[in-house]
């Protein structure tokens, strides 16, 4: 089960520091509980010195409120999949419900 919504997105940063690792992101809070996730935003701290990957994210207020929807999109997904789908039967049903599936963690 995952914590129940709705989940809010909470814009932070840049933060005050020498690092230029802290550049801020976007925090994902739910009723009563601080930071079920945290999406960074895009710096060039590893790349610049040549010891890696881009760090963080340059869609990240993209990515946070998709992560922030992800209750209501569950409970649409639930509800669509319990009504028996669509009349059509197209590839809509067979989505939402693998998309259900991998939003419960169940193995395909």
């Amino acid at each position: 089960m995952h914590t129940p919504g709705p989940w809010e997105v909470l814009p932070e940063g840049p933060f005050p520091s020498h690092d230029p690792l802290d550049n801020g992101g976007y925090r994902i809070d739910g009723p009563g509980i601080e930071q079920i996730a945290y999406v960074w935003n895009s710096t060039r701290r590893w790349v610049d010195k040549g010891d890696g990957p881009e760090f963080g994210t340059r869609n990240g207020a993209a990515d946070a409120y998709l992560i922030a929807a992800a209750p209501d999109l569950y409970e649409a997904l639930r509800d669509l999949c319990a009504s028996g789908g669509p009349d059509d039967g197209g590839d809509v049903f067979e989505k939402a419900k693998a998309a259900l599936a991998k939003a419960r963690g169940d193995k395909t």
